[in-house]
């Protein structure tokens, strides 16, 4: 099965061709725009170096978020004409999960985190049983102060690492 995904909930833009559970192509981007200009080009240039067709594509796989909103838009309904066009499946898929499945296994909660701006954070927690990430809250968004005092509710005593795009950007205040 030949799988084209596309991420776009935060500002780097990420595309990957798979073969079962191998990666063809993977790249990332940072267009200057929200708009997605270059998505179409990146799906292209991903194809031509696989030497593949986009009619070689089985399923279609779109980020549904949480994130940035035109970047979604955009992406879904591109990914969404080509599934309905191609008659091939699309499958939405969590960014706050992809982000905690890269976290590498541990015994600590793993805080997958996106910046949602205006000073909040889209968050989710996952930890790792029988070599599974496994959810342990919905998807959440909240203010910086807000994460500090559910970790320290619902995780006391437990390690809880932070990751994904919005960490960076906010560990002062989760660190004060």
């Amino acid at each position: 099965m030949l799988y084209l995904s596309l991420d776009t909930a935060t500002p780097t833009q990420a595309l990957a061709i798979t073969r079962d559970h191998d990666v063809l192509f993977e790249a990332q981007m940072r267009p200057q725009t929200k708009e997605g200009p270059g998505l179409l080009s990146l799906v292209d240039a991903a194809l031509k170096h696989c030497q593949l067709k986009l009619e070689d594509i089985d399923r279609f796989v779109v980020s549904r978020g949480p994130g940035a909103f035109t970047g979604l838009r955009v992406s879904m309904a591109m990914l969404k004409s080509m599934a309905l066009t191609l008659e091939k499946p699309l499958y939405a898929a969590s960014a706050l999960e992809a982000i905690a499945k890269d976290a590498l296994p541990s015994d600590a909660i793993v805080a997958a985190m996106i910046d949602a701006r205006r000073g909040e954070l889209y968050v989710a927690f996952y930890d790792t049983q029988n070599g599974q990430k496994r959810a342990l809250s919905e998807e959440l968004l909240l203010k910086p102060e807000d994460f500090v005092a559910y970790v320290a509710h619902a995780f006391a005593g437990k390690t809880v690492v932070c990751v994904g795009p919005a960490f960076p950007t906010y560990t002062k205040k989760l660190q004060a």
